[in-house]
């Protein structure tokens, strides 16, 4: 599939979830993303230094994102 492709699918899906959470968990679930994104594109373009430090707040920062969504209400 095309990078165009995958962007109006992920557009789609988005959309489609957007309709069933609250604005404050897809707030910290966009949020979140964009950290673990930044991260990660930083230790792959810049090589941005990875310790057990970072691993350890990354699994935090996701364990949170699916903490929020799960205890989201309809």
């Amino acid at each position: 599939m095309s990078g165009w492709g995958v962007l109006v699918l992920a557009g789609a899906v988005e959309i489609a979830w957007s309709q069933t959470v609250p604005v404050g968990t897809a707030y910290v679930v966009f949020t979140g993303i964009g950290a673990i994104g930044a991260v990660t594109l930083g230790v792959a373009l810049h090589d941005d230094p990875l310790s057990l430090g970072r691993l350890a707040a990354l699994a935090l920062i996701v364990g949170g994102i699916a903490l929020a969504r799960a205890t989201a209400g309809p």
